[in-house]
């Protein structure tokens, strides 16, 4: 059974999705797995993953880990992944120094944003 759970709201121009529950690599790759599912069934390329109730922190390996899976993943998804943007809300203390996640996501083609401001990353997707 999966240590995280994962909520989903279409909004305005994105979908929602609320991971909640301790972290776990297996169980983030696999939360990360049904938001994608998600989004390319209800067509909306651009995605907020709220983990501000996800506890636990990833090591530096977990981290590019599970950039390299996201772009991986994503790859599955030709066509609709073009034009995917994926925005990942933390808490201050679960930001990775430096944004590593994110800068080994987007060196790999992800189109990724991590931030603790869900203003910043609102803006980022454009809604």
């Amino acid at each position: 059974m999966s240590g995280l759970t994962v909520d989903y709201a279409p909004r305005k121009g994105y979908l929602y999705a609320m991971v909640r529950g301790e972290y776990r690599l297996a169980d983030a790759i696999g939360a990360y797995r049904q938001v994608l599912q998600s989004a390319a069934r209800e067509r909306i390329a651009r995605i907020l993953m709220d983990c501000t109730s996800m506890s636990g922190t990833p090591t530096m390996d977990e981290r590019r880990d599970f950039a390299l899976f996201m772009a991986e993943e994503q790859a599955k998804y030709s066509g609709f992944a073009d034009g995917l943007q994926i925005a990942i809300l933390v808490n201050a203390q679960a930001m990775d120094p430096g944004r590593y996640t994110q800068t080994v996501a987007n060196n790999r083609g992800v189109r990724m944003r991590a931030s603790e401001s869900r203003q910043e990353l609102l803006s980022w997707l454009g809604v």
